[in-house]
């Protein structure tokens, strides 16, 4: 289980395949993953993101890390 910070507040604990969506305001926004389990051997990591008008921002976790996720293929 992956805990996802948004702002410092947490937003959601996640499983292995879970998606999620949420709705952030416009502005710079700090996002935490953390891991759930103390044995993990992943870390927390974390990532700044600057959200604009109309943007989508898709983002995956893999492990605890946050990384931009492609844009789905049509």
């Amino acid at each position: 289980m992956i805990r996802l910070s948004i702002d410092g507040k947490p937003a959601a604990d996640f499983s292995n395949g879970e998606i999620v969506y949420f709705g952030v305001t416009i502005g710079t926004h700090k996002l935490v993953a953390q891991p759930l389990a103390k044995c993990s051997k992943s870390q927390v990591t974390e990532e700044t993101i600057n959200v604009k008008a109309g943007d989508a921002l898709l983002r995956r976790i893999t492990g605890s890390v946050i990384e931009p996720s492609p844009p789905p293929y049509r």
